[in-house]
């Protein structure tokens, strides 16, 4: 891990610095827990960091698995539409 490596370096970074660190490197989807972590009272942990990532990866991965495809929206779609195509004389705009 680079945090060793720095450490043999002699250039050592605490756990906060480095939770800090990931938590600014994470896309903006993950802003609420950076916010959340950010602003706790305690010092931040890597380990608590990590399991909250963790954590609301897993909880996306499950939301995710449980909405339906867009494709098989859009082949429901396919499949209730008529199979001719509609008359563009036929259409009335206001």
């Amino acid at each position: 891990m680079i945090r060793d490596m720095l450490a043999m370096l002699g250039n050592p970074v605490d756990n906060d610095t480095l939770a800090l660190r990931v938590l600014s490197g994470l896309p903006s989807e993950y802003g609420m827990l950076r916010t959340v972590m950010e602003n706790k009272d305690t010092k931040l942990v890597m380990s608590d960091v990590t399991a909250k990532l963790l954590r609301v990866e897993q909880r996306s991965l499950t939301v995710a698995a449980s909405k339906p495809s867009v494709s098989a929206k859009s082949q429901a779609f396919a499949a209730a539409a008529p199979e001719r195509p509609f008359d563009k004389k036929s259409v009335v705009c206001f």
